[in-house]
Protein backbone atom coordinates (compact mmCIF):
# COMPACT_ATOMS: atom_id res chain seq x y z
CA UNK A 1 0.00 0.00 0.00
CA UNK A 2 1.52 3.45 -1.10
CA UNK A 3 0.01 5.62 1.61
CA UNK A 4 1.82 3.57 4.20
CA UNK A 5 5.32 4.70 2.17
CA UNK A 6 7.98 6.98 4.18
CA UNK A 7 7.69 8.95 0.92
CA UNK A 8 4.18 9.32 1.64
CA UNK A 9 5.05 10.71 5.00
CA UNK A 10 7.86 13.13 2.96
CA UNK A 11 5.26 14.58 0.81
CA UNK A 12 2.78 15.34 3.21
CA UNK A 13 5.60 16.77 5.50
CA UNK A 14 6.42 18.92 2.31
CA UNK A 15 3.21 20.11 1.67
CA UNK A 16 2.53 21.28 5.29
CA UNK A 17 5.99 23.24 4.97
CA UNK A 18 4.69 24.96 1.70
CA UNK A 19 0.88 25.73 2.33
CA UNK A 20 -1.28 26.20 5.17
CA UNK A 21 -4.02 24.15 4.69
CA UNK A 22 -3.33 20.38 2.70
CA UNK A 23 -6.43 18.66 2.56
CA UNK A 24 -6.26 14.83 1.16
CA UNK A 25 -9.03 13.10 -0.51
CA UNK A 26 -9.08 9.34 -0.11
CA UNK A 27 -11.51 6.97 -0.92
CA UNK A 28 -14.22 5.89 0.86
CA UNK A 29 -13.38 5.01 4.19
CA UNK A 30 -16.19 2.73 5.07
CA UNK A 31 -15.05 0.55 1.75
CA UNK A 32 -11.44 1.04 1.53
CA UNK A 33 -8.50 1.18 4.58
CA UNK A 34 -6.68 3.76 2.95
CA UNK A 35 -8.60 6.82 4.46
CA UNK A 36 -7.79 5.53 8.17
CA UNK A 37 -4.06 4.43 7.46
CA UNK A 38 -3.60 8.21 5.61
CA UNK A 39 -5.63 9.53 8.60
CA UNK A 40 -2.22 8.84 11.00
CA UNK A 41 -0.68 11.25 9.25
CA UNK A 42 -2.75 13.92 8.95
CA UNK A 43 -4.25 16.57 11.53
CA UNK A 44 -7.50 15.72 11.56
CA UNK A 45 -10.37 14.35 9.02
CA UNK A 46 -13.82 15.60 7.88
CA UNK A 47 -16.14 12.99 7.04
CA UNK A 48 -18.11 13.15 3.83
CA UNK A 49 -21.12 11.10 4.00
CA UNK A 50 -23.55 10.21 0.95
CA UNK A 51 -27.39 10.43 2.16
CA UNK A 52 -29.37 7.24 1.75
CA UNK A 53 -26.60 5.55 0.34
CA UNK A 54 -24.27 4.16 3.52
CA UNK A 55 -26.12 1.69 5.55
CA UNK A 56 -27.46 2.84 9.35
CA UNK A 57 -24.13 2.30 12.10
CA UNK A 58 -21.71 1.83 9.18
CA UNK A 59 -19.77 5.99 9.72
CA UNK A 60 -19.72 4.69 13.71
CA UNK A 61 -17.72 2.09 12.77
CA UNK A 62 -15.78 4.26 10.73
CA UNK A 63 -15.33 6.36 13.88
CA UNK A 64 -14.21 3.44 15.87
CA UNK A 65 -11.51 2.71 13.25
CA UNK A 66 -10.49 6.38 13.43
CA UNK A 67 -10.11 6.24 17.14
CA UNK A 68 -8.53 3.17 17.28
CA UNK A 69 -5.46 5.14 15.27
CA UNK A 70 -6.18 8.27 17.45
CA UNK A 71 -7.50 10.32 14.49
CA UNK A 72 -9.08 13.61 14.97
CA UNK A 73 -12.82 13.95 13.62
CA UNK A 74 -13.87 17.17 12.69
CA UNK A 75 -17.38 16.35 11.80
CA UNK A 76 -19.51 15.19 9.24
CA UNK A 77 -20.65 16.66 5.42
CA UNK A 78 -23.44 14.66 4.61
CA UNK A 79 -23.86 15.51 0.95
CA UNK A 80 -26.79 14.12 -1.94
CA UNK A 81 -29.51 14.78 0.50
CA UNK A 82 -32.80 14.49 -1.54
CA UNK A 83 -36.20 15.15 0.29
CA UNK A 84 -36.95 10.98 0.25
CA UNK A 85 -33.90 10.91 2.82
CA UNK A 86 -35.48 13.60 5.93
CA UNK A 87 -35.40 10.54 8.25
CA UNK A 88 -31.17 10.03 7.23
CA UNK A 89 -30.69 13.41 8.50
CA UNK A 90 -32.17 13.14 11.77
CA UNK A 91 -29.95 10.18 11.62
CA UNK A 92 -26.66 11.93 10.89
CA UNK A 93 -27.50 14.38 13.59
CA UNK A 94 -28.22 12.23 16.17
CA UNK A 95 -24.60 10.41 15.21
CA UNK A 96 -22.79 13.72 15.16
CA UNK A 97 -23.93 14.50 19.03
CA UNK A 98 -23.08 10.90 19.80
CA UNK A 99 -19.31 11.55 18.00
CA UNK A 100 -18.93 15.41 19.67
CA UNK A 101 -20.34 14.16 23.21
CA UNK A 102 -17.42 10.97 22.76
CA UNK A 103 -15.25 13.82 21.97
CA UNK A 104 -15.47 16.18 24.75
CA UNK A 105 -15.08 13.01 27.18
CA UNK A 106 -11.37 12.41 25.73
Amino acid sequence: MLLGLPSMREMIGELRAAARWVIVDTPAGLAHVDGVVTSVELDAVLMVIAAGEVARGAEDRLLVDLDAVGTQVLGAVVNRVLPQHADTIYHYQQYYARSQAASDVK
